[in-house]
């Protein structure tokens, strides 16, 4: 198991309960990181995600791309909370 100690570290257990989403690296492999932790993203040419505390990923995906997924995954997490609190 992974450990928790950077944003893009999580478990995948505890994935669900976080605010993640699907990056690429270049290599192809499939990596998880925190949303709430993405401070930019951008190409220099390749895409080059910061995080809060410095860090910087450098994925496929084009800052756009990164972007989208944050929004749309933000969204999913708002319609959920809605569905819940009419329940």
């Amino acid at each position: 198991m992974l450990s928790r100690s950077g944003p893009y570290s999580e478990p995948i257990a505890t994935m669900r309960r976080e605010s993640v989403i699907e990056v690429t690296r270049l290599d192809g492999s499939v990596l998880y990181v925190n949303a709430d932790h993405i401070r930019a993203a951008e190409a220099n040419p390749d895409t080059v995600i910061t995080f809060t505390d410095g860090k910087r990923l450098v994925v496929l995906e084009s800052p756009a791309e990164v972007a989208a997924k944050v929004i749309r995954y933000r969204w999913q997490v708002s319609r959920l909370s809605e569905c819940v609190e009419k329940a």
